[in-house]
């Protein structure tokens, strides 16, 4: 149950640090690249924890697929 959380922060993280580019972007403060870049190393180190338990694939699919499909509806 513990790497299927992690597996979520990862997801979590992804979504927000993705998110964070347009902010980013569009302000000029280095903030915002700070935090995109805190955030989307950190949806990396949830993830490398969460393969410890979860098959690779299966972890990245479900990683991915769901940044994918939740990014439109929050952008």
């Amino acid at each position: 149950m513990w790497y299927w959380l992690l597996l979520a922060l990862a997801i979590v993280a992804e979504i927000t640090g993705t998110l964070s580019m347009k902010w980013a972007s569009v302000n000029d403060d280095s903030a915002g690249f700070i935090f995109m870049l805190v955030m989307i190393a950190l949806s990396y180190i949830f993830l490398s924890f969460a393969v410890k338990r979860i098959a690779l694939g299966v972890a990245y699919a479900m990683w991915e697929g769901i940044g994918i499909l939740l990014l439109p509806c929050l952008a």
